[in-house]
Formats: C-alpha cells, sequence, structure tokens
C-alpha cells in the first residue's frame, strides 16, 4: 500500500467516525449556550471546527470558526449564526450518511473496479463510467464526483464503496 492509499483510507474512516462523534453537536452546542456555559459551548465548537478540516468540509469548518470567534469575546452568538453551521452540519452528515450507511449490488464491483485505476490515474476517460454508475443509486455521491473531475473526493468514495460492495 502506498501513501496515497494510507491516506484515503484513513480520510474515508474520519468520515465515517464524523457521523458518529458529531451528529448529536447542535444538541450539545445549544444546551451549553442555553446554560450560558459558553466556554464548554466554544470547546464543542472548536473540536467540530477541526474535525471538518480534518475531513476537508471547508463551509462547515469556516461556520464553526465564526461561531467560535464570538464565544472566544465572550459573545452569546446570534440566530443566525446558529442556523449557518447547523445547516452546515447538516449537510456534512447528510452526504456522509449517503456514502456510509448504503449496500451496495455485488454486480456493481467490476464497474467500481475499472473505475479504480482511472481515478487513482486521474484520467479524465473515467467519466465514461457514469452511464453504468448512474443504474445504481448508491452512486450518486461517486457520479457527481467525477463529473465534476474531484478525483481525491471520488477516490475516496469509491474505496468506501467498494469495500461495501464486498461485504454484501
Amino acid at each position: 500500500m502506498d501513501i496515497e492509499d494510507y491516506k484515503n483510507k484513513m480520510k474515508a474512516k474520519l468520515r465515517e467516525d464524523f457521523i458518529k462523534n458529531y451528529k448529536n453537536s447542535m444538541a450539545e452546542l445549544t444546551v451549553a449556550i442555553g446554560r450560558k456555559d459558553l466556554k464548554s459551548a466554544q470547546d464543542i465548537v472548536h473540536i467540530l471546527k477541526n474535525a471538518a478540516r480534518l475531513i476537508e468540509e471547508t463551509k462547515l469548518a469556516n461556520a464553526a470558526e465564526a461561531l467560535e470567534n464570538l464565544l472566544i469575546d465572550g459573545v452569546r452568538p446570534p440566530g443566525s449564526y446558529m442556523k449557518s453551521l447547523e445547516t452546515e452540519l447538516k449537510n456534512v452528515l447528510d452526504s456522509l450518511s449517503v456514502s456510509v450507511n448504503i449496500k451496495i449490488p455485488h454486480e456493481a464491483l467490476p464497474i467500481l473496479e475499472a473505475l479504480a485505476p482511472l481515478l487513482q490515474a486521474r484520467i479524465a476517460d473515467c467519466i465514461e463510467q457514469v452511464p453504468a454508475l448512474k443504474n445504481y443509486p448508491e452512486m450518486e455521491t461517486l457520479v457527481r464526483q467525477v463529473e465534476c473531475c474531484e478525483f481525491k473526493d471520488a477516490i475516496i468514495t469509491l474505496q468506501s464503496l467498494m469495500a461495501r460492495a464486498k461485504k454484501s
């Protein structure tokens, strides 16, 4: 296994762990702010921000950082900041849930295996696999990533899907 494969596997693992570890963050944050415990609220947002950066979810990290800056200054965040963070967190959790909790039909495995070397080599011909992938609703995220030439993310998604197809 080369370093890129290792990085991709670790990123996939971080994404899976993110769902488990941060799905209740908004509830915890709301409770802390409701108790006027701004230090605990700051800690929650700080940890969420860093976790979002690890999985390269920039919008979520930026929303968390904006909220964190207010909390550092001792300011109770206005609703717009909370709503922004809630929206970004929901988007990330929804996106990750799609790729983590789905069962992949075993017959999709050959398509995924054919796509893997093309993505690894960052060959644009991988777009030719998209019509076959569109036959499987479980592949929606991967299709979007391939169509947008988001090869790094597509490789991670692909590895996760292949692991799930082999378990099915």
